[in-house]
């Protein structure tokens, strides 16, 4: 899991315990009952395996992270091309700074999550 990866032998496992579940011959309430238990038990911790492999994946996709590479690739320099030479420059600078401050928070997002 620390790599993003599912491991082979808990695969094998979950096989294993699948395949001799499903040779079980049952004939008592009682023991259908118990197999029902194993079989909600068993749910529960592949829910809990797939909960744990979805935190180990990445949570910014690679086509997202690329579209706010290429935005704020984008973005800055457009507000540098229509900066008016007739406004002060602290106005110009700060609509500047607030657009690259946003296509930075978007870009740090994948570091944050």
């Amino acid at each position: 899991m620390r790599n993003g990866q599912r491991s082979l032998l808990v695969d094998q496992w979950v096989a294993d315990y699948r395949d001799i579940l499903s040779r079980l011959e049952l004939t008592a309430s009682r023991e259908q009952l118990g197999l029902q238990e194993l079989l909600t038990e068993a749910r529960d911790r592949t829910d809990g395996r797939r909960d744990r492999l979805a935190e180990a994946s990445p949570s910014v996709p690679l086509p997202l992270w690329i579209v706010l590479v290429l935005g704020g690739g984008v973005a800055v320099p457009l507000q540098l091309s229509m900066a008016d030479p007739r406004e002060r420059l602290l106005v110009q600078g700060a609509l500047i700074a607030g657009v690259a401050a946003i296509a930075t928070a978007g870009l740090l997002l994948r570091k944050l999550s």
